[in-house]
This record gives C-alpha cells, sequence and structure tokens, in this order.
C-alpha cells in the first residue's frame, strides 16, 4: 500500500476563530509566546522579560514617561502616591501623595510640565518638583478698602464703579474672577465732587498670592452707573495699593471679562495644537459672571437685598435678625453661588413684610445678539433666597423667570433691570434650603484652554457632545485637523483649524469605543475595542474596519482592558489585557500590512505595557505590575540570554504553543502513522507532539527531549507512532512546551487504511 504524507512550513499567521479544515496549510489555530517576524514564516519563541528599574511598595495604577528639563522620567500612580524614577532605572521619589488610591492617572506633557487627571482629585500640573491645582488661584477682595476723592482724576462724579482682580499667570492665563469689589466712596457709595468729574478712587490691601505661577493682577472695572467689566490696570503681583483716576473713555473697551472655569477633574486628557483638551469633566458652575451682582449698603434705601419693610399680616419676625440671597440658574437646572445681602434686623411691628429688590444684569453675547443674564445664553432663571429668624440656613423664596425681569428703580443710576418680590411669608413656611454648589458630571463634554495658556478654561469652550444619547465620552484622540472624541456607541470629530475649535460632526453613528485602555491613535490611524471586537479607524474610512476576526475566541475571552502602547522598534501594537486570572499581551503586527498577523503571549503578572520613545533607554519594551503588594517593572531582554521571566518573583516560564490546522482525508477510515520529520530549534528544554483526532479524541504524543540546544535539525521519530492505528478522517498537530523555540517545517508520513483492510 502506498504511503502518504502531510507538510506544514511557511507559517503565514494565526485564525483561531474557523473551522480549521477550511484554513490554508500555513494558517495556525493557536501560536503563544512565539512570534513571526524574527524569520519570516518562522514562529519562533519570543524574547523574555527581565529585571529593570526599582520595585515599590503597592500596586500600580498608571505608567507614563515625560522629559522635564532635559531629564528623562518614568512616572508612576502606585497606591495613590505620583513617584518619578529618573531615567527609569533610578529609585522611585514620591511627586504628589493623597491621590485616589483605585481610579487611573492620565498625564499630558506641555512645556516642561507635566497635567494629570484621574476623574476623581482635583486636575494638577508638576513640574516633579513643585504641585499646583490646575486652576489658578481667586483673588480675595475682603481686605481691600477705599478712599474717595473729589480731585486728582477724571471718573464721573457721583456715580457707581464696581471693581473686579484677576490673577494671571506667566504664560498669559487668567485664573478665576474675584467677586465683585463695589467701590463706591463715602456714605452713598458714590465718587465725591460736585460736577467737574475730576474725581478719583484709591484703593488699598489689594489681593496678592504666593503661588509662583502668578505674576500679575489684572483689574476690571465698570464704566459709571454701569454693570460690565472692561480691562483698567495691570499690577505687578505684590501690589498692594491703586489709585484709578481714569475716566470712562480710558477703558480697554475690547478686553471683557471672561467666565473662566476649569473643571475639578476630567478622566481624559490631550495636548493639541498648544491646547489642553479634557473629556468626561466634573464641574461647578462658574462663579463670574454668572453671579448676581450684589449692592451691599445699608445707608441706601434701594441697596438691593436690603428690603424697605411694611406692614403685612404674616411675614418677618419682629426684631430678628434676617438675610436674603441670590443664585442664578443654569440650564441643566444647577445653581451658581449664592450673593449675599447684608444682615439686617426687622422691626418691632407684630408682622412685617418686605419688599425686595434685585439686580439682573442683561448684557448681550455679541453685538446685535439678543440679551442675556451676565452676556451667558444658560442662565435661565434667578432665585430669591432668606433665612429664618437669626438662622444661617438659606431657603427658597421665589424663582424669577425672564418675565419677571422688569425695571424698579431710576434708570439713569441703575440702567440694568431689576426685579422685586414682596416677601410676606412666615418662616415656618420656608422648607427648601439652598445647598450649595453642585458639582456636575458632564460626561460627554469636552473643554480646552486658550492657545499656549493651558490654566485657562473659559466657559464658552465647553462643548456637549450629543449628550441626550446617555453615552458618555470614552476617550479623545488627536487627528491632525482636529480630536477625535469616541463615545461608546459613536464617533465624532471636533474641528481645530481655525482660532478657536469649531465644527463638531458625527463621523461615526453606530460604532464607539467602549473599552478606554483600549484607545490608541498612531500616525493616523486609531484602533480600539467595541464589543469585544478590536477596529482601525482612520481618515477616508466610512466605517471603523474590524481587525480581530482571527483571535475571536480570545477576544470574546477578554475580562479586563488594562493598557496598550505602540513599540516603533517593532511595529506592534500591543494590548495588556486578562483573561480570568490570566495576564496576556495580544500584539498587532503592523509589518503585516492587512492586520491578520497577531501574537498572544502570556505574562505574569503584568497590567501596563509601555515602550519608551525618549531618553538613552529608548525602544525598550517595559512591563509593570503589582507583583505581591509591590509594583515590579521588566524590560524585554532583547540579548535572548535569559530562558525565564525573571523580572518577577513568580519567575515565570513562558510556555510555546503551535497547533496546526485540521487536514482531513476525505474518504480515508483509518490509517497507521510511520515516520515523522520535525524541523524545529529548541534549547535545553522539552516540549510534546501531540497527533490528535478530534472525532475520538485520541491521542498520540512524542517527547523531544533530545539533543540540546538543538539548531535546525531534522529529528526522525520512528517509535510511539508506528504502531497504533487510528481513526484518520481529521487529524492536526500541537507542539507545546519551553523548549521549542523555532517552528520551520514538519513532514509526516502514515499509510491510509480503508476500514475492513489490513495494512
Amino acid at each position: 500500500m502506498s504511503y502518504q504524507m502531510k507538510l506544514v512550513k511557511g507559517i503565514k499567521g494565526v485564525n483561531e476563530s474557523v473551522d480549521p479544515e477550511l484554513l490554508q496549510d500555513g494558517v495556525l489555530t493557536a501560536m503563544e509566546n512565539m512570534v513571526l517576524d524574527v524569520i519570516e514564516g518562522v514562529p519562533t519563541a519570543r524574547q523574555r522579560f527581565k529585571p529593570y528599574g526599582s520595585s515599590q511598595a503597592g500596586a500600580i495604577q498608571s505608567l507614563d514617561e515625560v522629559s522635564v528639563n532635559g531629564v528623562d522620567y518614568l512616572l508612576s500612580c502606585i497606591n495613590g502616591t505620583l513617584y518619578k524614577s529618573q531615567n527609569g532605572i533610578g529609585s522611585w521619589t514620591a511627586v504628589k501623595t493623597g491621590l485616589n488610591t483605585a481610579a487611573r492617572l492620565r498625564t499630558a506633557s506641555f512645556n516642561q510640565q507635566v497635567i494629570c487627571t484621574n476623574g476623581v482629585d482635583p486636575l494638577f500640573i508638576t513640574d516633579l518638583v513643585n504641585n499646583f491645582n490646575l486652576s489658578l488661584p481667586r483673588p480675595d477682595v475682603t481686605g481691600i478698602t477705599i478712599t474717595t476723592s473729589a480731585t486728582g482724576g477724571k471718573m464721573t462724579d457721583q456715580s457707581n464703579y464696581m471693581y473686579v482682580f484677576v490673577f494671571m499667570a506667566s504664560d498669559g492665563s487668567l485664573g478665576i474672577p474675584s467677586q465683585p469689589f463695589l467701590g463706591f466712596g463715602g456714605a452713598s457709595y458714590t465718587t465725591a465732587g460736585g460736577g467737574s468729574n475730576q474725581s478719583s478712587v484709591s484703593l488699598s490691601g489689594l489681593p496678592t498670592t504666593t503661588d509662583p505661577r502668578i505674576g500679575q493682577l489684572w483689574i476690571f472695572r465698570t464704566e459709571a452707573n454701569k454693570m460690565d467689566f472692561f480691562f483698567l490696570a495691570s499690577l505687578p503681583i505684590g501690589t498692594t495699593t491703586f489709585t484709578d483716576t481714569f475716566a470712562d473713555t480710558a477703558l480697554d473697551l475690547a478686553t471683557t471679562l471672561q467666565i473662566v472655569n476649569t473643571p475639578n477633574s476630567a478622566l481624559y486628557i490631550l495636548v493639541h495644537k498648544d491646547r489642553v483638551f479634557l473629556a468626561n469633566i466634573t464641574k461647578t458652575p462658574a462663579t463670574f459672571p454668572t453671579y448676581p451682582y450684589v449692592q451691599e449698603n445699608p445707608s441706601n434705601p434701594n441697596a438691593y437685598l436690603l428690603p424697605i419693610q411694611y406692614n403685612s399680616a404674616t411675614g418677618l419676625t419682629p426684631n430678628s435678625a434676617y438675610q436674603y440671597g441670590v443664585t442664578y440658574v443654569l440650564a441643566d437646572g444647577t445653581e451658581t453661588a449664592m450673593s449675599l445681602g447684608p444682615i439686617f434686623t426687622s422691626a418691632a411691628s407684630p408682622n412685617l413684610g418686605a419688599q425686595v429688590q434685585v439686580a439682573m444684569p442683561l448684557v448681550p453675547s455679541t453685538p446685535g445678539s439678543n440679551t442675556y443674564v451676565a452676556g451667558n445664553p444658560s442662565i435661565t432663571a434667578m432665585k430669591l433666597y432668606r433665612t429664618k429668624a437669626g438662622g444661617g440656613t438659606f431657603y427658597l423664596l421665589h424663582t424669577f423667570q425672564s418675565a419677571d425681569w422688569i425695571p424698579l428703580v431710576n434708570a439713569s443710576l441703575y440702567p440694568k433691570p431689576l426685579v422685586g418680590y414682596n416677601d410676606t411669608a412666615d418662616d415656618s413656611t420656608l422648607t427648601q434650603s439652598y445647598t450649595g454648589l453642585a458639582t456636575l458630571t458632564l460626561n460627554s463634554a469636552i473643554i480646552w484652554s486658550e492657545a499656549e495658556q493651558i490654566q485657562q478654561f473659559n466657559d464658552l469652550n465647553i462643548q456637549n457632545v450629543s449628550p441626550d444619547d446617555g453615552d458618555p465620552i470614552t476617550g479623545i484622540v488627536d487627528d491632525n485637523d482636529g480630536i477625535l472624541i469616541f463615545k461608546q456607541s459613536s464617533i465624532f470629530k471636533l474641528y481645530t483649524t481655525g482660532v478657536q475649535p469649531s465644527g463638531l460632526f458625527k463621523v461615526v453613528p453606530n460604532i464607539g469605543c467602549d473599552q478606554p485602555n483600549s484607545l490608541i491613535g498612531i500616525s493616523g490611524q486609531t484602533f480600539f475595542a467595541s464589543k469585544n471586537q478590536l477596529y482601525v479607524y482612520a481618515n477616508g474610512m466610512v466605517d471603523p474596519m474590524p481587525i480581530s476576526q482571527n483571535l475571536r475566541n480570545t477576544f470574546n475571552s477578554i475580562t479586563s482592558w488594562n493598557s496598550v502602547t505602540f513599540s516603533e522598534v517593532y511595529q506592534y501594537v500591543i494590548w495588556d489585557v486578562s483573561i480570568g486570572t490570566d495576564n496576556y499581551l495580544l500584539i498587532l503586527d503592523l509589518k503585516s500590512k492587512d492586520f491578520a498577523r497577531w501574537y498572544k503571549w502570556k505574562v505574569t503578572p503584568g497590567s501596563f505595557i509601555l515602550e519608551r520613545q525618549i531618553g538613552n533607554d529608548k525602544g525598550l519594551l517595559i512591563i509593570a505590575g503589582n507583583d505581591g503588594g509591590t509594583t515590579k517593572l521588566g524590560v524585554l531582554d532583547t540579548t535572548g540570554a535569559t530562558t525565564t521571566d525573571s523580572w518577577s518573583s513568580l519567575n515565570y516560564v513562558p510556555i510555546q504553543r503551535v497547533k496546526t490546522k485540521t487536514f482531513s482525508d476525505g474518504g480515508v477510515g483509518l490509517m497507521r502513522p510511520r515516520k515523522f520529520w520535525l524541523n524545529r530549534d529548541k534549547n535545553g528544554l522539552s516540549f510534546t507532539c501531540y497527533l490528535e483526532s478530534p472525532d475520538n479524541n485520541a491521542v498520540a504524543s512524542i517527547l523531544d527531549s533530545g539533543l540540546l540546544n538543538a539548531t535546525d535539525t531534522f529529528k526522525q521519530i520512528t517509535d510511539g507512532m508506528t504502531n497504533p492505528i487510528y481513526i484518520a478522517n481529521r487529524l492536526f498537530f500541537d507542539f507545546i512546551g519551553s523548549g521549542l523555540t523555532a517552528f520551520r517545517s514538519l513532514l509526516f508520513e502514515y499509510t491510509p487504511i480503508q476500514r475492513g483492510s489490513r495494512a
């Protein structure tokens, strides 16, 4: 009877997801801890990881690299502390403590500084020595005193002026404005003078700060008897006095006060075209100018929030201390900080009503546009609050809508509309208290800083990305002429080709990224995971292209996505994932050009993977993980000198595996193996070759423990497989063991036996 042979050589890739009988001979159904790019077509054992740098107690939460002032560092958040390691090989030195111990820390570098966010703690910026909240401090105006004069200036006599102070950083960023300071002179809170318009106002006790980022104090002022603020002067930080002599015509009407409101935190961060972009943010409503103006002068009978009392059947308790406050209501239903009127004592009458007047500053957002409260279209209403007798808690009295905004006082002196309210409420009827500033979770929002002013985030620079779909932003990627914004079920693009980012478009309606730690952009291509499938998306694509079909079984088994990196040296995209209790690196070899060549490495413990892109260690592939409560790092050993992953105490011995397709012989029912040749490389360890028939799970095995460190050796096996007879309509070969370092080819010779025949 004639012999037949099966030949396997020239491996092209792996496909574990289809009927193995349909595959080409050169396609494997499994390949672990091996690569194909060392010798084309030859599965070769991967290199091992050896110790790198120093260990640090605690569980790792992040791993990044930065360059600050010409020195390269690894950065890692470990058990709530941000550490740095100079050049990656020095000991770990704490940069910032007290961070959340569970949240993933993400970083972005700009101008020798690192901006850090984790979605929980306040955003901060560091040069790895000094740390600051990203938001600049707000000037404190409580220590300012004023002196007015009828001479020495050009201010309008007998007029009201207000001031606001803002700190300015060395990069030009403006901080949060102070509360409006009511710089009115004399008992009537107006400038002095008898009509010659030569008044001046002296301010002392100006706000200052020890924050080294701050270089200037900017002063904004209103025109006489108006409420819109314009730039007046800039003073060196530390200046404590200023005399205002300027006429209204000297104000810089082109430089208006901006609504600065840095988010509290964000899940995702990106530096693009000298701006910092933050997405999926938490923030507190802006306190100015979305902050009601309040005049607090008890001697002025028309002072806002100081009521005119009158007899009423119900109302205030006699001879008791009271106070009013007002807030703005934003479109999302949240409220701003409260502006307070003065504490006053009610009269002795048995029952008192109170007429309260409140300013509603209406200003156009742009010339000729609709008029909005404080120039902000997001303000929809204003709420009036009052304390109970002698109490400090504020309770809601009334909500003013736009129809209530009517002028009640002299329009020449107070040109902005006021609203009035007659308060006849007994204390017992007040039940709804003011709860303070709410922290908003805007998981569909993105906000950006001013160009090169990375600490200034204006409220008008926030963009809500289809918030009604309930779909959170899961990542942002630089896309050259814009920002790709990934949500769980869609992709948007914000274009950044103009002076300000503008033009938000949904570019992919039905596929998004549901695994934030899978997202990475590489040279115009973005890779991401959605519903246990990996995709690539680039300009010109109508829809993202799926690329992980060949490893569908593996991807369906992933229990967590831990990190991703791009290896420029190897041209790999590498994902660190968990499958059950095991960690794997899933590697896409971009050299294959068709996204079809994948490698699967088991690594223990693992969780973060990073290829160094800077410094003397550029190109080193680093793995990091939690080894028994200690963070340890390993580096891929390019010398090939080690046979184990020795970077952790587990000292894991990688097990190589190569599994062929299933071969079918159609009508052949039985076969008798005769000879088996294997062209392989091996080290001093052994491996086993299994001949398997999935029809009845019959297994024949050969242990290859022959020549140590054999290279390119044909090994003829004539024992162990020559006597048995097997059902032979489907067969495959499975090589498993730490000794297999290269699989070149196999040749299997057998005798086919028809049922009922003798061989």
